[in-house]
Formats: C-alpha cells, structure tokens, sequence
C-alpha cells in the first residue's frame, strides 16, 4: 500500500446491527486500517432495537465500533433503518468527506531501513482550527 503511486483515496464503509458472533475487537480492524491509511466510516444500523441494557457487552462493542471512525480519520452515522435513498445519501456524504480531506506523508531516506513511524499532524494554535484524524502509524 505505501508504494501504491496512483492517486486515489481507500476508505472502508461498514454496516452493522450489533449481531453476530465474532471475537474480533474493533480495535484490531482499527489499528489494521490506521497502518494502511485507510480511514473506516462504520454505519451502525437499528441495534438499539436488537441489544438490551440485560446484554451491556454487546452495547459496549457497538460503541467501540461506533469509535473506529475517529481512531482512523473516519467518522461514524447511526440511523434506526436504512433504504436505498438513505444510502445512496450516507454514501455521497462519505464521498464528499474523503475528497475535502488532505493526506501528508514524507519520503523517507532510501539508504535507511525500514522502520514504523508514528506520523501525527498538529495545528500550531488551537485557536486555528481543528484536525480530525490526524495520526498514522507507517512503516517506511
């Protein structure tokens, strides 16, 4: 993915209800895509209808799904149903997010050997805006 010369941005869009069976934490997909530099948009989908306050790991997991988008420069809707216009919406909004963002790398030595930077973006004053995202972990 870091060689990757052609110019587009990856993102990943997922859906859920909260249902299923998996022991996959959240954070494992995360850390995966912050790696890549590929931003995760989770979509959670009418679980407040599935999952009971009886059942307050399965809640927990929703909101740490909820969290990807944040810990991968994403960001996370919630709607109780989704039709195809609503969908076609969510997808447009995502679109429209990705192309107002900008992505900063280096080019590193090519005499040095491969090593994992952590690459973090601050703004000088906090004043002057704000950045989402903003961290990445590369090895380059």
């Amino acid at each position: 993915m870091t060689a990757a010369q052609d110019r587009v941005s990856r993102v990943m869009v997922m859906f859920s209800e909260g249902i299923g069976a998996t022991t996959t934490l959240p954070e494992d997909i995360g850390f995966q895509a912050l790696d890549l530099g590929i931003p995760i948009y989770p979509v959670a989908t009418n679980y407040k209808h599935h999952i009971r306050r009886a059942y307050p790991r399965n809640l927990w997991r929703m909101n740490q799904f909820e969290n990807l988008g944040k810990l991968t420069g994403g960001r996370s809707v919630e709607y109780a149903s989704i039709d195809a216009p609503l969908l076609f919406k969510i997808l447009d909004s995502f679109k429209a997010d990705v192309l107002a963002q900008y992505v900063v790398g280096f080019v590193p030595d090519s005499n040095a050997s491969p090593t994992r930077h952590n690459l973090e973006i601050r703004m000088t004053k906090k004043s002057s805006g704000s950045v989402e995202g903003g961290r990445r972990r590369a090895v380059y």
